[in-house]
């Protein structure tokens, strides 16, 4: 009966260590990805619409600066709706805070990926929620190794 637990346990910190790194290795990519928009270029923009919008529970727990603006790239007309690379999702009055600075009409630099101008920022590089996911995922990597560790010595001793 034991035997089966640790087993178990073995498959079970293998499973967490593996969608650990799985988290780590996406978050690497946004990471990667946030910090080379920062050498994109740019282009003037105008904001069509800015509002803050709720996570669509009734009562919403966390919010976000909805923008969306038009650009032109190489004559072709584009929309956009990123803000960063990077989610921001927080309380209302951040959101607030992040809406009001692209209020609609305003003109704004828009940065593009030359090799698909369809994809943008507002605001570009990495900021500090690129952090987030391979932070969870160096935590969840080290706690499935730790609890293997754990089910080996047990099973072992």
């Amino acid at each position: 009966m034991l035997s089966i637990f640790f087993t178990a346990l073995e498959v079970v910190s293998v499973v967490i260590a593996l969608i650990g790194l799985a988290a780590l290795g996406l978050g690497f990519v946004r990471v990667v990805a946030a910090r080379r928009s920062a050498g994109w270029p740019q282009v003037d923009g105008t904001v069509l619409t800015s509002t803050v919008a709720g996570d669509g529970a009734v009562q919403p727990t966390t919010w976000k600066a909805a923008v969306t603006y038009r650009y032109k790239v190489g004559g072709q007309d584009l929309r956009g709706k990123n803000i960063t690379l990077e989610d921001f999702d927080g309380d209302r009055a951040t959101a607030e805070a992040i809406a009001a600075r692209y209020p609609k009409g305003a003109e704004v630099k828009v940065f593009y990926e030359p090799a698909d101008p369809s994809i943008s920022v507002l605001q570009p590089g990495a900021y500090g929620a690129s952090a987030f996911l391979p932070s969870v995922g160096v935590g969840l990597l080290l706690l499935g190794c730790v609890l293997f560790a754990i089910a080996y010595r047990l099973s072992a001793g």
